[in-house]
């Protein structure tokens, strides 16, 4: 079994998200993160980070880290998904930006 764990000399231990074969982070039901198209979206309604940060209930720093693709929560995900008008598969699903 691989260890997920994350040390850094100045933070506690993390546990990382499942990767799948293309190297994006996966969610505890094993579907791809891809941040790309949370960004699209965000963008496509017109919505600061900021903005849609508080619609969310999240730091603008979180929503950052998502589009980056650290994936979030199932309750974030949820949350996301009705801030944006689409189900939470949608956004494995988008293309990545190259």
């Amino acid at each position: 079994m691989e260890n997920t764990e994350n040390i850094d000399e100045n933070s506690t231990p993390t546990q990382s998200a499942p990767k799948s074969k293309g190297g994006r982070p996966r969610n505890s039901c094993g579907q791809a993160w891809n941040g790309d198209a949370l960004k699209l979206r965000r963008m496509a309604r017109g919505l600061s980070a900021t903005a849609f940060a508080r619609s969310v209930g999240a730091s603008q720093s979180t929503v950052l880290r998502w589009e980056k693709g650290d994936h979030p929560s199932e309750v974030q995900l949820q949350r996301v998904a009705e801030a944006l008008g689409c189900e939470p598969e949608s956004l494995s699903r988008a293309p990545k930006i190259s």
